[in-house]
């Protein structure tokens, strides 16, 4: 075998200069930050013209013990954006929770109420937003009839359905 000698000289890297890759990845990191940071702030102005509007809801399965908490005047939000949904206006009534099911015995569906249970229906007054192809809005949330809306009162929170709605003159 043969043997290599020789000597390697070390290379002096020079520090403190940017140079053009350096440049283009710290306009990467900038451009997605901006992109990111974009994406998740949320415009409160939407377009359209702002219009009196009520909705119903209706909240099922509500326990007797929390009936009061919802009442006239009762500021209503978003519970997942926060955002004001407008003012209950008024509480039509509490049906008693029931449910559809297959009774086994007599082989058939029947109506099965829960005693300590109830159906709260009530009026929700807001300013609402009417975009042509979209529909009426009310704090950045959609709200149309069959709409699932996640409702924070003051001191209840819980699901609710729109089941009517309405433009006020």
């Amino acid at each position: 075998m043969e043997e290599r000698t020789g000597s390697f000289k070390a290379v002096k890297k020079k520090r403190g200069r940017f140079n053009a890759v350096d440049i283009l990845i710290i306009l990467l990191i900038v451009g997605v930050i901006v992109i990111f940071a974009a994406s998740t702030i949320s415009v409160s102005e939407e377009p359209g013209e702002k219009i009196k509007f009520e909705y119903t809801m209706t909240i099922e399965d509500v326990s007797k013990d929390f009936l009061n908490l919802i009442e006239n005047g009762e500021r209503v939000y978003d519970s997942s954006s926060k955002n004001f949904l407008g003012t209950v206006s008024a509480v039509e009534g509490y049906k008693p929770y029931s449910l559809y099911e297959y009774d086994k015995t007599t082989e058939s569906i029947v109506v099965k109420e829960y005693p300590e249970k109830y159906n709260v229906t009530f009026t929700v007054s807001a300013k609402a937003q009417y975009v042509e192809g979209v529909g009426y809005s009310v704090g950045g949330q959609r709200v149309a009839v069959g709409q699932k809306m996640e409702l924070r009162f003051s001191d209840f929170v819980a699901n609710g359905y729109c089941v009517g709605m309405r433009e006020v003159e």
